[in-house]
């Protein structure tokens, strides 16, 4: 749940500084779509920092799972300078199902992600 992400930015926070790392949250954990919209095209954002100490490039899949099928809706990357921050806007159309499903945003060189349900119709 959103909790578990709030300690995993808590935990990056408090790391000590000679580690690399990346924090990955979503932005507004408290407004994430929670229900299925009756045209399955919903909008969140989330945030990535780069403390890997050198530019990096960020290639991530932003997956929806149902029914125990995989179906990957979105590919991007970015790129961030040391140190850098940013928030990235992103709307999905999910695939259509009665059930309850899982969007997984994937930081796929660094297999980090984060996740939140929404609820179905059934």
């Amino acid at each position: 749940g959103s909790s578990t992400h709030i300690f995993d930015r808590f935990y990056n926070a408090v790391q000590p500084h000679n580690q690399t790392y990346t924090e990955l949250a979503f932005n507004n954990v408290n407004n994430l779509p929670s229900t299925i919209p009756a045209d399955n095209q919903m909008s969140f954002s989330f945030w990535v920092h780069n403390v890997e100490g050198r530019t990096y490039t960020y290639p991530y899949t932003i997956t929806v799972e149902s029914d125990n099928t995989t179906t990957t809706v979105k590919k991007g990357s970015f790129t961030l300078s040391g140190n850098g921050q940013k928030s990235i806007d992103e709307s999905i159309a999910v695939p259509s199902s009665g059930n309850r499903q899982q969007v997984d945003v994937n930081l796929t060189s660094l297999n980090q992600s984060i996740d939140f349900w929404l609820k179905g119709s059934n």
